[in-house]
């Protein structure tokens, strides 16, 4: 499963290591329109230090890692741009690490980091009593995860639900054995500066767009729909045009080796050519 992930945290986070944040309440799971979304409040011992964590699935099966963000008052001393995360479970040494981004929303006086979790390391929390998320050398936040097996348990329903209300047959798709492989390593190799619509690029308008593709036997892309619109309709139908045109798989297979049809949710972030 992969699935989007967002920390929401309203104390602020110093250079030291955080004392481990507690679940109070309980999970609320909602049922949104092109999206699951599971959260719960946390806290410490001392109650000075509150966090709401998040998980919101991608409809998929293949190819697109765990999205997760850390939403914080701005107080603290900016973080750099870009740098390294690590997130680390107590029930194996799986580890998901890379390069986190770092940006902040004055008006709204919040800050905001974005990192991602694989698929190995989404089991691995699964597994887990307790996850800690380190960003550089020195900020860390640590998530008490016992009494969660349920909530994600019903999350994965509502994944299941999610992707039948796009025409998925979910259950079909859990025979995969092998997933399909976008050719070029990523479907963004399919896109190129000559594709950006241009009345966005007249207005200097960027945008991101997260596609649902249909990959037949043949490993072609056959369909293409909007699951998280990137705001501007010219980008949103370049990004299922081109995939239409262009979007090609190793197709995915199941356990006797026989292609199979298979959906993939992809993110195209578009940005102005320079």
């Amino acid at each position: 499963m992969y699935l989007f992930a967002i920390l929401l945290a309203s104390s602020t986070i110093g250079d030291a290591v955080q004392p481990e944040l507690h679940p109070y309440g309980h999970p609320s799971l909602e049922y949104a329109t092109k999206s699951c979304i599971l959260s719960r409040e946390y806290q410490s011992d001392s109650k000075l230090e509150k966090a709401t964590l998040v998980f919101q699935p991608l409809p998929t099966f293949s190819g697109e890692p765990v999205l997760a963000y850390v939403i914080r008052p701005i107080k603290d001393k900016p973080l750099p741009d870009t740098g390294a995360y690590q997130v680390t479970f107590s029930s194996s040494d799986d580890v998901a690490k890379g390069t986190y981004k770092y940006w902040r929303v004055a008006n709204a006086n919040k800050e905001f980091l974005l990192f991602s979790i694989g698929d190995e390391a989404y089991h691995a929390l699964l597994k887990s009593t307790s996850m800690a998320v380190r960003f550089g050398q020195s900020t860390q936040l640590s998530f008490d995860l016992t009494g969660t097996d349920k909530a994600f348990s019903a999350l994965a329903t509502c994944k299941d639900d999610l992707l039948k209300s796009f025409g998925v047959d979910a259950a079909q798709q859990h025979r995969i054995s092998t997933p399909a492989v976008a050719f070029g390593g990523s479907p963004m190799s399919w896109y190129s500066p000559d594709d950006y619509p241009l009345d966005a690029l007249r207005e200097s308008l960027s945008g991101t767009a997260v596609v649902l593709y249909k990959i037949g036997v043949n490993g072609k892309v056959k369909d293409c729909q909007t699951v998280s619109s990137s705001g501007l309709p010219s980008i949103d139908a370049i990004t299922c045009s081109v995939a239409l045109q262009r979007g090609r798989y190793k197709p995915a297979l199941d356990k006797d080796g026989t292609a199979i049809e298979t959906y993939d949710a992809v993110r195209i972030n578009w940005q102005i050519p320079h």
